[in-house]
C-alpha cells in the first residue's frame, strides 16, 4: 500500500516535475494532489467556526517550530517527531486572517476570539514552561533556584522555538540553503532576546496585567524575530510595524483567555471542595471575633451595606476594611508612641535587646502594611518580652494580631460563593474585589475574554451566559455567600474576642510620675517663698529697730565704705533722689539698696561711690561720718566678688546655651521627617549658634522661624525637640 504523501511534499514533487521541465508528470502530481484534498476534512475557515482546528494548530506550532530547529541542528530524527507529534489540523491561519481579510487594511477584529485561542497553545506553554522549570529549580537550590527556573523554563521554551527557523531565515535571505556560523550567531542572539522577553509575562500577577504584558512583549518579540532575520543580509533590514501590533493584539487577548479558563477552573475545583477559610483554622479565634466586631461597628455607624462588594464603592465592605485598617494603624502608632522607652535602640542595650528591638520594628512594619505582610511569630515573641508587662504592649499585640486577620481578609478576596464563578461569563465585566484601578480597564478587555463564547456561537450563547451570571448571584443572594466580609463577621463576631488588659500602663504610670514630680518642685518652690518671705519680715524688723549692720552684708559693707550709719546714708540718699540732676542709672541703684535694706535683695556697690562723691562736694554733711573712716577696699573685695558671679553667670548661660545648640542639632540629624530644605536652615543656623553663645537657641530659632514666615517661606519648627 502506498505511503500517503503530506502536502509539503506533493508541492516539492510538483515543483521538482516542472523545473525538470516534465509537464506530464507535474501534472499527474496536482491530480494526486487533488484527490488528496478531497479526502481530507473541510476546513473552517470562518471567524465564528473551527475553533477546535484553531486551538490545535496553537498546539501545534510550537512543536513545528522546535522540530525546525532540531533539524537545522543535525537532529532530523528528533526534528520529525515534533513535528508530526500534531496531526495537521486543514484551514488557515487565524492570525493570519485576523491581519489580511479585509482589504481595506484594517484589521479584521472578528477574527481576533480566533486567532487568539490559535495562540493560546504558546502562552499555556509558557506557563507551563515557567511551572516545570520552577520546580525542578527549587529541587536543586531552594527559592532562589524555583526564581531563576520560573524565569528560565518560559526562556529556553522559546529560544528553543526560535533558533532553527531564524537561522534557516537569514540563510534564505542571503542566497543560502543551509545556514553558516554567521546566520547561527545572530539567531543565537535574537532568540535570546526573543526567550527572555517571554519569561515576563508567566510571571506576572493579575490577568489584566498579564494580558498587557504579553501584548508588549509579543509585538517586542515579532520586531525582534523580523530584525534578527533580516538585519545584514542580502535582502536588507524588513521590518513590518503591522504585523507586530497585530501579534501584540493577539498575544494579549490570548493571555486573557488561557488566565481566565485557569482561574475559572481553580475557583470550580475550589467550589466543589469547599474553598471559604475558616480563621478556626487560622488558629486565631480571638482576633477573628475583636476585628469582626471592630468591622461591625464601623459599618452600623456610617450605615454601610457590607453585602455591596463593588469596588468603586465607598459604603461597602471595601470602604468598611479600609476604615478599619486606618484606625488599627493609628491605634498601633501610638502605642508604639508610649512604648519608646521599651522598644528604642539605646546604646546600653545589650546584644539580644537590640535583637528583640530590631524584630519589634519589624512587627510594627509587617502590622501597618495591609496586604504584602503578616506579623510573624518571632516578631511578636520579641514585642512580649520587651512589652508584655504593660497594658500598651498587651493593647499593641491585641492590634497587631487583628492586622493579621485583617491582611488574610483582604488578600483573600471580597466575592465569595457561586457567583465567583458565574460572574466570569459576564460579558461586560463585574466590578467586584478591590483593584480600583483595574475596574475600567476590565470592563474594556472583559469581552475579549469571556465574551468569546458569544463571539463563537454567532451571539446565541449571550442568553446563557447571563442566565448563568444571574443565577449564580441569585443561589448567593440566598445562601448569602457572595460577600466574603459579611460572612467572616458573621461567623466570628459572636465568639469571645480578646481580653482587655489589667496591665499597668506605661503612660499613666509616666503621667503620675511627672505629676509627682511637678507637686514636688512646686512644693520646694512654696518653700523658698516661705523663706523668702520671712527672711524680708527679719530684714524689715532689724531696719525698723535699726539694728547693727552685719559687716558682711550689703548694708555692712554700705555703712563701712561710706563712714556713715544707716540713717546717714539714708539721709544723704533722700536729698539725692530730690536732686533733679541725679542720673536714672543712680536712681536705680538708690531704689535696689533701699529694697534690700528693706526686706533684701542685690544692691549695686557702685552707689558707694556715688554717695562719698556727694559727701565730699558738700563738706556740710561730713559730720553724718562723726570719727569713722572710710573702708574703700572692702568696697572694692565685694564689688569684684559681685563681678566674678556675674562672670559666673554668664558663663553658665553660655554653656548651657551650648549645650542646648548641640542637643538640636543631634536631634534634627536623626529626624528623617524634615525636609531636607528646613533641615538645612536649621543646621546652618545651629552652627551659627555655637559662635553666638549669649542668644537661646531655641529662642533663636523661633525667632528665625517667624521671620521666614513673614516673607512667605515655611520655616522650620522646634517645639518638638
Amino acid at each position: 500500500m502506498a505511503t500517503q504523501r503530506s502536502p509539503e511534499e506533493y508541492k516539492r514533487a510538483y515543483e521538482h516535475h516542472k523545473s525538470q521541465g516534465n509537464a506530464e508528470a507535474a501534472a499527474r502530481v496536482a491530480n494526486l494532489y487533488r484527490q488528496y484534498q478531497s479526502t481530507q476534512p473541510k476546513a473552517k475557515d470562518g471567524a465564528f467556526e473551527g475553533y477546535g482546528d484553531a486551538f490545535m494548530r496553537g498546539i501545534d506550532q510550537p512543536l513545528e517550530n522546535m522540530g525546525v530547529t532540531a533539524e537545522a541542528l543535525g537532529a532530523k530524527g528528533l526534528g520529525e517527531s515534533l513535528k508530526g507529534a500534531v496531526d495537521e489540523r486543514p484551514g488557515q491561519s487565524a492570525s493570519g486572517q485576523f491581519m489580511n481579510a479585509d482589504k481595506d487594511g484594517t484589521f479584521a477584529y472578528r477574527y481576533l476570539p480566533k486567532a487568539a485561542v490559535e495562540q493560546a497553545g504558546q502562552f499555556a506553554g509558557s506557563l507551563l514552561a515557567r511551572a516545570g522549570g520552577a520546580a525542578v529549580g527549587g529541587a536543586v537550590g531552594n527559592v532562589p533556584g524555583a526564581i531563576a527556573g520560573g524565569l528560565a523554563g518560559p526562556m529556553l521554551f522559546e529560544f528553543a522555538q526560535q533558533l532553527g527557523p531564524i537561522a534557516l531565515e537569514r540563510a534564505k535571505n542571503n542566497g543560502r540553503e543551509t545556514p553558516n556560523k554567521e546566520d547561527w550567531t545572530y539567531a543565537t542572539g535574537t532568540s535570546t532576546g526573543v526567550g527572555a522577553l517571554n519569561a515576563i509575562a508567566p510571571g506576572a500577577t493579575g490577568k489584566i496585567k498579564r494580558m498587557l504584558i504579553e501584548g508588549v512583549t509579543e509585538g517586542t518579540q515579532s520586531v525582534g524575530e523580523q530584525v534578527g532575520s533580516t538585519v545584514n543580509t542580502q535582502k536588507g533590514l524588513e521590518v513590518d510595524p503591522r504585523q507586530a501590533v497585530a501579534e501584540g493584539l493577539i498575544g494579549g487577548t490570548s493571555a486573557g483567555m488561557v488566565d481566565t479558563s485557569v482561574s475559572t477552573a481553580k475557583a470550580a475545583a475550589n467550589l466543589v471542595r469547599g474553598n471559604s477559610k475558616s480563621i478556626k483554622n487560622e488558629g486565631d479565634v480571638e482576633a477573628a471575633a475583636s476585628f469582626a466586631q471592630r468591622m461591625a461597628n464601623i459599618a452600623n455607624a456610617n450605615g454601610y451595606d457590607l453585602k455591596d462588594i463593588d469596588k468603586m464603592s465607598t459604603k461597602g465592605a471595601r470602604e468598611t476594611v479600609d476604615k478599619a485598617h486606618v484606625q488599627y494603624t493609628e491605634e498601633l502608632k501610638q502605642k508604639f508612641a508610649d512604648l519608646k522607652s521599651r522598644v528604642k535602640v539605646t546604646d546600653q542595650d545589650s546584644l539580644a535587646e537590640v535583637e528583640d528591638k530590631i524584630m519589634t520594628a519589624a512587627a510594627y512594619r509587617e502590622g501597618r502594611n495591609k496586604t504584602k505582610n503578616t506579623v510573624g511569630n518571632q516578631e511578636m515573641a520579641a514585642l512580649e518580652r520587651l512589652t508584655g508587662d504593660t497594658r500598651e504592649g498587651q493593647e499593641a499585640m491585641s492590634i497587631l494580631r487583628q492586622l493579621n486577620q485583617l491582611t488574610e481578609v483582604h488578600n483573600d478576596g471580597y466575592q465569595g460563593g457561586v457567583s465567583q464563578v458565574t460572574d466570569q461569563f459576564a460579558p461586560f465585566g463585574a466590578s467586584v474585589g478591590y483593584d480600583k484601578g483595574a475596574v475600567a480597564t476590565e470592563r474594556l478587555l472583559r469581552p475579549l475574554a469571556s465574551g468569546s463564547a458569544a463571539i463563537t456561537t454567532g451571539g446565541s450563547s449571550l442568553l446563557a451566559q447571563a442566565a448563568a451570571q444571574g443565577t449564580g448571584r441569585l443561589i448567593d443572594k440566598v445562601t448569602g455567600k457572595r460577600s466574603k466580609v459579611a460572612n467572616y463577621i458573621k461567623e466570628n463576631s459572636g465568639n469571645q474576642g480578646i481580653p482587655g488588659s489589667n496591665a499597668e500602663s506605661l503612660r499613666e504610670t509616666n503621667i503620675a510620675a511627672q505629676e509627682a514630680v511637678a507637686a514636688q518642685e512646686e512644693e520646694a518652690r512654696l518653700r523658698q517663698e516661705q523663706m523668702a518671705q520671712e527672711e524680708r519680715e527679719a530684714s524689715l524688723e532689724s531696719a525698723q529697730n535699726n539694728d547693727p549692720a552685719n559687716p558682711e552684708s550689703p548694708q555692712g559693707i554700705f555703712e563701712l565704705g561710706t563712714a556713715l550709719d544707716r540713717s546717714g546714708i539714708a539721709q544723704i540718699l533722700r536729698i539725692m533722689k530730690r536732686n533733679p540732676s541725679t542720673k536714672a542709672a543712680t536712681l536705680r541703684m538708690i531704689e535696689a539698696y533701699e529694697t534690700s535694706v528693706a526686706t533684701g535683695g542685690q544692691v549695686d556697690f557702685a552707689l558707694v561711690r556715688k554717695i562719698n562723691g556727694f559727701v565730699d562736694r558738700n563738706p556740710v554733711y561730713k559730720g553724718l561720718m562723726g570719727n569713722r573712716v572710710r573702708n574703700q577696699g572692702l568696697v572694692q573685695q565685694a564689688s569684684q566678688q559681685q563681678l566674678s558671679q556675674k562672670d559666673q553667670n554668664y558663663q553658665r548661660g553660655i554653656e548651657n546655651n551650648r549645650a542646648e545648640a548641640a542637643r538640636i542639632t543631634e536631634a534634627v540629624n536623626a529626624d528623617s521627617t524634615i525636609p531636607v530644605q528646613q533641615k538645612a536652615i536649621l543646621l546652618n543656623t545651629l552652627e551659627e549658634m555655637q559662635l553666638d553663645l549669649g542668644l537661646n537657641p531655641v529662642s533663636r530659632l523661633q525667632s528665625m522661624a517667624r521671620r521666614l514666615e513673614e516673607k512667605g517661606v515655611p520655616g522650620p519648627t522646634v517645639e518638638k525637640y
